[in-house]
């Protein structure tokens, strides 16, 4: 109640303003605050949202930028109210996906996903099939271009339709998941470029998911090699979007995947057991000289000073690419524990063991991924050892 008057009272001056930063700084604001000041926004959407539609217009690309970002922070966060405005918001994003500016470009493939994300998680999805044909269409002009930094927002777009959409993704399925392929044979020596190979791996597993077996079958092999293929780069995304795709592509194989177990399992149990701390931890000043965590960290355990212990600390980074790859690794092991059931019984008592030892990690993300694939495994016991008188399964 102290916060978003004074924040309004400054937006409402700032983008009126003839300086296209502080047109863009009243957007922010108003972006920002839908984070933590929601519950009363809501109440009032439209005062709130029309001043970031007119942003949208605006005649500085700055400015129309932090409008769409502003209007992805409304979709996150101010449910469910904004989701019955999305027949109206989703020409406006469409209009600035024609952007002249890639800037502006980048930022309306964001807002698209984050829309189909919440239409889908809403249990709304299938009214975003309608526009399935046309997000496609748009984000393939964009992987087209030589934009190699615009690939990856392209793709998480197409990605998030193909999870709202379901089986209505069907009819496009063909088309898309030939571009995903083309974009996971492109080379990924730099980290662009895994970017991009990670997240069309990311999309290829969700389209498969949404369109079934039936219609999957004819793909799964062709994917399943592209997939292996990725192992080959040491990049920690890339690997983590990888460990990702078993997860999707296990749910229509099931236990059909136990020949493949063998390729699959020491990737996700080498990423879940690798110790990263040297190279998870960084400072900037360290992070030249090649220090790594020891650096980082300036000797920080032979102190007893808490005054030094903070400041030999002070400005110390994680690197959360390699936390997602072991969070992505724990949880493919238990999904693939508990679609694969039998087959995956030789990897069980392994499988377990790290994951035990994830329930102990320091990041929280871990933990409970570790914690839900503990469920998947137990799960896989039962089925290969079902208790004296209970049926098999």
């Amino acid at each position: 109640k102290h916060i978003l008057p004074a924040a309004m009272s400054y937006a409402r001056v700032a983008r009126t303003s003839q300086a296209f930063a502080e047109r863009a700084a009243a957007m922010d604001v108003l972006g920002v605050s839908s984070i933590g000041c929601a519950e009363e926004m809501r109440l009032h959407l439209d005062d709130f949202l029309q001043p970031v539609l007119a942003g949208l217009a605006d005649t500085h690309f700055r400015v129309r930028g932090s409008a769409a970002v502003a209007l992805a922070n409304y979709a996150e966060h101010l449910q469910p109210e904004i989701i019955e405005t999305y027949a109206t918001l989703l020409p406006r994003v469409f209009e600035l996906l024609g952007d002249s500016d890639m800037h502006v470009v980048e930022r309306a493939c964001f807002v698209l996903a984050t829309f189909c994300e919440e239409l889908s998680d809403n249990d709304r999805g299938d009214e975003i099939v309608p526009y399935v044909s046309r997000i496609i269409d748009t984000m393939v002009a964009i992987l087209q271009t030589d934009r190699v930094d615009m690939h990856e927002v392209a793709l998480s777009a197409i990605t998030a339709a193909a999870c709202a959409a379901d089986e209505g993704f069907a009819p496009y399925a063909a088309g898309v998941l030939e571009k995903m392929a083309m974009c996971m044979r492109l080379p990924a020596n730099t980290d662009v470029e895994a970017a991009r190979r990670g997240r069309a791996t990311e999309c290829a597993g969700m389209v498969l998911s949404s369109i079934g077996r039936e219609h999957a079958t004819p793909y799964i092999n062709t994917f399943v090699e592209l997939a292996l293929s990725n192992y080959e780069s040491g990049n920690a995304e890339l690997k983590e979007h990888t460990h990702n795709f078993w997860c999707n592509v296990s749910t229509l194989a099931r236990e059909e995947m136990g020949p493949l177990l063998p390729k699959i399992v020491p990737h996700l149990l080498k990423s879940a057991e690798e110790s990263d701390f040297n190279e998870m931890f960084f400072s900037p000043e360290a992070e030249g000289n090649g220090a790594g965590a020891d650096g980082a960290l300036g000797g920080l355990g032979d102190s007893d000073n808490e005054d030094d212990d903070l400041r030999l600390g002070d400005g110390l980074r994680v690197r959360t690419a390699l936390l997602e790859e072991k969070q992505a690794a724990v949880q493919a092991l238990g999904v693939l524990a508990e679609q694969c059931g039998r087959a995956f019984g030789p990897y069980l008592e392994g499988s377990l063991s790290v994951v035990e030892d994830m329930m102990q990690y320091f990041h929280g993300d871990v933990r409970e991924a570790a914690c839900r694939a503990a469920t998947g495994m137990c799960e896989c016991a039962r089925r290969c050892a079902p208790a004296q008188g209970a049926p098999a399964p």
